[in-house]
């Protein structure tokens, strides 16, 4: 039973050979929200997550999220979906471009906890060996909002 355990163990990890270890990193970035076409804008602070893979092989494609977690505490209760949107990330290094990764919403939060948006995802393609960065650009969750002071690089992928 033992030897079975480790052969389907094994099995399983070739099974998702392309897959490493996640890249996962966090950056506050200042952003500058704006609802009815600019009458209504205001300034705030997301923690910015961008996972992507660690190291990839050129010409691979892989999945890259982006999710957001406020700095200050959201005030009123939002039920889960009640925003719905999509997130943004620049591409630096080994490729280039804004990728938009669509799908973002909200968990359930209530008053006194930090809004999240989540879900956001979308496939990157590696066509030069390198590395390849994410820095957070614009997302939009109903408002649309804006980096207003420039993002730290949150991820790096190695292209080999």
């Amino acid at each position: 039973m033992r030897k079975l355990l480790v052969l389907l163990t094994a099995a399983a990890a070739t099974m998702v050979l392309g897959a490493t270890p996640a890249a996962a990193g966090t950056v506050t970035v200042d952003y500058h929200c704006a609802a009815g076409g600019g009458i209504v804008a205001w300034d705030v602070q997301y923690r910015t997550t961008i996972t992507a893979p660690a190291t990839v092989t050129q010409g691979q494609t892989a999945t890259v999220t982006i999710e957001y977690t406020g700095v200050k505490d959201w005030t009123t209760h939002s039920p889960a979906g009640t925003y719905r949107g999509w997130g943004s990330f620049k591409l630096g290094g080994a490729a280039t471009g804004t990728v938009t990764a669509p799908g973002l919403t909200n968990p359930e939060v209530r008053p006194g906890e930090k809004m999240r948006f989540t879900g956001a995802s979308a496939q990157v393609s590696f066509p030069a060996k390198g590395q390849v960065t994410y820095t957070p650009a614009t997302f939009n969750y109903g408002p649309n909002c804006i980096v207003w002071k420039p993002a730290g690089v949150a991820a790096i992928t190695t292209v080999s």
